[in-house]
């Protein structure tokens, strides 16, 4: 099948840096613009719950020494724009924001001229103002990386909670209003009924999360926890069951095209110009990858589950589609928990990533690319529609800002994993 250019009305995605400044108290040290290179960030859904987040910067030695120099007590702040331009490159939106944050480090990387940096810098009180300025000129590259302080002093603070005769959505509910954590998309809860005591023992709030679904059961399929750049996340792991924003997009189609070599000329978002809400990303085929996991779950995991759970002495038997060697291999997991949904999580769960797919996508707006949606992959390729068409779940995206002439563009790869 062929895709025409002509399906939508083209959005090519375009940033702008409108603050990139370093705080000490009340010091502010502004940068320019242009000094931000890149702003990466990787969102792992499956095993983090926060963002890793890294900024390429270029810098003067002294600036670069007061950054180390305020590592603990100083602190960024980054502003970023979105718009987008049309297919003729006109620019068609005003400014939105896209991120307004600040963020303390974690580490600087390429740190090996240190000592000759703070050498130099003992030594500027006593340079010219010709020799300051010159010195100033002579710039150095550094990747930093970041993290949100207070939200994650938040999720690691230590709590300890007693409930009798309460249900798990007000259980879940006291935890997050009495640590402050807001902002939270919340999957309607699917465990019936009260609950006589709830105990949860000294541990981070996010694990006390983590607990209250795998000791008692919010979910059937499980839960997903994720504490991200413009939200939190708190999802059932089946996707038909999704919370979404206001007027949030609920899915995101993908058309895969044949390409010569490299991302295709125009990839990013098309618009179906009778209704707005109708839309698709456009990648390319070079830049996929392929996986299938069955065989290797097969023989170390096991293609089949029993699961046993002594307290109601019931026994359950799961049997898997997936691709096996010349063996079946049955995994026997015993439930020693209250979760009545222990069984179906488990077996989603061992079977999550039998098929994953891997693409980029370039000139996108990244902040739409979230846990919460479904994913429709389509493909130019007849072989590859056939066999890889259907709908998926986000396991993961690495997305990135980065310096392109005037202002900033995009690229974030995306890895999928198949509802079967």
């Amino acid at each position: 099948m062929g895709f025409s250019n002509n399906i939508g009305e083209y959005k090519k995605y375009q940033f702008t840096i409108d603050d990139f400044s370093h705080i000490v108290g009340s010091d502010v040290m502004s940068f320019l613009p242009t000094s931000l290179k890149a702003f990466h960030v990787i969102d792992d859904y499956i095993d983090y719950i926060v963002p890793i987040i890294r900024i390429t910067v270029v810098m003067s030695d002294i600036a670069y020494y007061r950054v180390i120099q305020h590592k603990n007590d100083g602190f960024f702040h980054i502003r970023i724009g979105l718009y987008f331009l049309d297919a003729n490159g006109e620019k068609k939106a005003l400014n939105r924001k896209f991120l307004d944050k600040t963020f303390h480090i974690i580490t600087i990387e390429n740190k090996e001229d240190l000592t000759r940096v703070i050498e130099d810098v003992d030594k500027i009180n006593q340079l010219s103002q010709d020799e300051l300025d010159l010195y100033n000129s002579q710039l150095k590259t550094c990747s930093i990386y970041l993290y949100d302080r207070d939200l994650v002093m938040k999720i690691n603070r230590k709590v300890n909670y007693i409930f009798h005769r309460i249900s798990l959505f007000d259980a879940f509910y006291a935890i997050l209003t009495n640590e402050d954590i807001n902002q939270c998309l919340v999957s309607p809860f699917q465990h019936p009924g009260i609950i006589e005591e709830i105990i949860l023992p000294p541990m981070p709030l996010h694990n006390s999360i983590q607990y209250l679904s795998y000791y008692y059961g919010i979910y059937p399929y499980g839960s997903l926890l994720y504490f991200g750049l413009q939200r939190n996340y708190f999802l059932d792991l089946d996707v038909t069951k999704h919370i979404y924003e206001n007027n949030e997009t609920k899915v995101i189609s993908i058309l895969i095209v044949a390409s010569v070599e490299g991302l295709a000329p125009n990839s990013g978002k098309y618009v179906n110009r009778d209704n707005s809400d109708v839309f698709y990303y456009r990648a390319d085929s070079a830049s996929i990858e392929f996986m299938n996991n069955d065989v290797v779950s097969n023989i170390f995991n096991g293609k089949d589950q029993v699961m046993l759970t002594p307290y109601e002495k019931k026994e359950e038997h799961f049997k898997s589609v997936a691709s096996t060697m010349d063996f079946d291999n049955t995994d026997y997991v015993v439930n020693y928990t209250q979760n009545p949904f222990m069984s179906t999580t488990y077996s989603l769960s061992n079977h999550m990533s039998q098929t994953i797919i891997q693409l980029s996508i370039g000139n996108a707006d990244i902040g739409e690319f979230t846990p919460n949606k479904e994913y429709r992959l389509l493909f130019e390729d007849s072989k590859l529609e056939k066999k890889y068409r259907g709908t998926y779940r986000l396991l993961s995206s690495q997305s990135s800002i980065f310096n392109a002439n005037a202002d900033y563009t995009s690229m974030v790869t995306l890895r999928l994993s198949k509802l079967e």
